[in-house]
């Protein structure tokens, strides 16, 4: 193997470090990621970093142009609103699944997730709180595809200085969430969870509407 062939260990390390770096909000939407320099700062060969540019345009986290390099994804709302239609069918589709008896199990992992209150990690708890609810749809390829939608919405939500507070917000509803889940109403938390979405749609392309003037 050549030394400038890029190992998938080295390209996915690459990845990981970009991927965490994009999401800390160490870069911003519409920065472009210079590859000589990454390359440099990283001390990974050009070809490594080119492929793990690859994985993290398969997960929308940025956008390659053609004859002028790689770029951190931006979003619009046309954009926003697909992201949510993904996540209105599989959060409350697999809620609406559960039985009684997966709602009650749900509800406890649930409430186990939100047990810590550092603001600090709120944006990772929500994360994880919306991730176990489509892994309880035991689909690792629903899976794959919520953890890169929500990665794709965090940046977007990175880029608003309102960002803690629209979380804070919504951390509060997930207790009604769990509420219905604790008494074994699938249905109920998946209604909840329908009004969550659309809430949340509209509050962050009003975010991104009021950052636009």
């Amino acid at each position: 193997m050549s030394a400038h062939t890029p190992t998938l260990a080295a390209a996915d390390t690459a990845a990981n470090l970009l991927r965490n770096e994009i999401l800390a909000g160490e870069h911003y939407s519409g920065e472009q990621l210079r590859e000589t320099q990454i390359s440099t700062r990283l001390g990974l060969s050009r070809n490594t970093i080119r492929e793990a540019y690859r994985k993290l345009e398969a997960e929308g986290l940025v956008t390659h142009i053609p004859n002028r390099g790689v770029y951190v994804a931006c979003f619009d709302v046309p954009r926003i609103k697909e992201l949510y239609a993904f996540r209105k069918i599989t959060e409350c589709g697999t809620l609406r699944s559960l039985t009684k008896e997966e709602a009650v199990q749900l509800a406890a992992v649930l409430s186990e997730i939100l047990s810590t209150t550092d603001d600090a990690n709120i944006a990772n708890r929500n994360n994880e709180f919306h991730l176990t609810i489509v892994a309880a749809s035991h689909s690792p390829e629903l899976l794959a595809t919520a953890q890169s939608i929500l990665a794709q919405l965090r940046l977007c939500f990175i880029s608003h200085p309102a960002s803690l507070n629209i979380h804070v917000t919504f951390t509060q509803r997930h207790q009604k969430i769990i509420g219905a889940l604790s008494q074994g109403d699938a249905a109920g938390a998946a209604n909840l969870m329908k009004t969550y979405l659309r809430d949340s749609y509209d509050t962050l392309c009003e975010a991104m509407r009021t950052s636009a003037k």
